[in-house]
């Protein structure tokens, strides 16, 4: 005799579970549940979803919040200089969430088209451009390819040549309103105008009837004007801790992506009863019982499809060539009934002989 191994599936079994039981096969005598397996490539896909997102978290990509475009400071001094005036803005813009290249103002030419343009900023670039627009002058603070969100604070300084003092005493035009002929300001926290180097009597602050806010008043003399320092930078918005939001965004996705995981290799997984090969192969239900109850089903367990070439069983088969009656003679060492129909069945289907419930007459020859 010798014995053949044959893979489990050949001696797979139903494992009831409801409409849709599942197909059960054979199993080792492993204890506890075993999963089936997930693919390498849907781990890796997995930790860089969520590598992804905490280095987007870590870096403010994603977190950091929305904000509004805002002006948070302005201050504004005005200098005599010969028959103009110097201007100097120191402006604290607060970009908010967009991204913008730089600070735009727009200068009405009434006192003759800005001069001797200079423009800084300690944390934004401060490339200068200046146009045309045909009563007005357009300057720019900025890079073209660069842009920058947040808070920022930007140095403008540019004559007005022409004041017209003689004309108009002293009278400026400092904000352009939205929706007036230029470009207006946008919401301002604070704002402030220093005059230095004028004597003022009969002093106004109102809006202008096309440009915006205006200051001036009568000119009883001219001074010798004082520096004036340049203003403290306005508190800065805290950033959020991105690592701690970064920390956050990681654990929530480890913490959705287990339970996920665990789902993923247990679908499709083999249900087989649980026990030795042999109960996995040929267990089954419970009979019913004469009172037409039925005993609980036997317990199973789960085995993945990488592990069913572990859970094969041993079927022993005759050698070929041997009978079935010539298998008998060696098993048993005799020749019985057994044998011998085992011998004529064998006959029979080689169909050596025909059996036949006909009578037939024996005849008995005579000694």
């Amino acid at each position: 005799m010798h014995h053949e191994q044959r893979a489990c599936d050949g001696a797979a079994r139903r494992v009831p579970g409801g409409e849709n039981p599942t197909v059960g096969t054979v199993a080792t005598g492993h204890n506890g549940p075993m999963i089936g397996r997930v693919s390498k490539v849907r781990h890796a896909m997995v930790v860089a979803a969520i590598g992804g997102t905490t280095l987007l978290a870590a870096t403010g990509v994603i977190g950091g919040g929305s904000y509004p475009e805002r002006f948070d400071a302005k201050t504004v001094v005005v200098t005599p200089l010969g028959d103009g005036l110097r201007i100097t803005e120191y402006v604290d813009i607060d970009f908010g969430s967009a991204d913008r290249r730089g600070y735009e103002r727009v200068i009405p030419d009434d006192f003759g088209a800005p001069t001797d343009v200079v423009a800084s900023s300690p944390d934004a670039r401060d490339d200068i451009t200046v146009a045309d627009l045909t009563g007005a002058t357009r300057i720019r603070i900025g890079d073209p390819d660069t842009t920058f969100s947040g808070q920022h604070r930007y140095e403008l300084s540019y004559t007005l040549p022409d004041a017209r003092f003689d004309q108009l005493g002293f009278d400026l035009d400092i904000v352009a309103p939205p929706g007036g002929i230029f470009p207006g300001d946008q919401e301002t926290g604070r704002f402030e105008v220093i005059v230095t180097g004028f004597v003022l009597d009969d002093t106004f602050c109102d809006v202008g009837r096309f440009d915006g806010l205006s200051i001036g008043g009568a000119i009883v003399e001219r001074t010798e004007p004082v520096d004036v320092d340049p203003p403290p930078i306005p508190e800065r918005r805290e950033g959020r801790n991105t690592a701690l939001l970064a920390l956050g965004v990681a654990a929530l996705g480890a913490a959705g992506a287990f339970p996920v995981y665990r789902w993923a290799r247990r679908r499709g997984s083999n249900e087989v009863y649980a026990g030795g090969a042999a109960d996995a192969a040929y267990g089954d239900l419970p009979p019913p019982r004469a009172d037409g109850t039925v005993a609980a089903a036997p317990p199973t367990r789960s085995v993945p499809d990488d592990e069913m070439a572990d859970l094969a069983t041993i079927e022993f088969v005759p050698p070929k060539g041997i009978e079935p009656w010539e298998a008998a003679v060696l098993l048993t060492e005799r020749i019985g009934d057994d044998v011998v129909e085992a011998w004529l069945s064998g006959l029979v289907a080689k169909e050596a002989i025909e059996i036949s419930e006909r009578p037939i007459a024996i005849t008995h020859a005579n000694p």
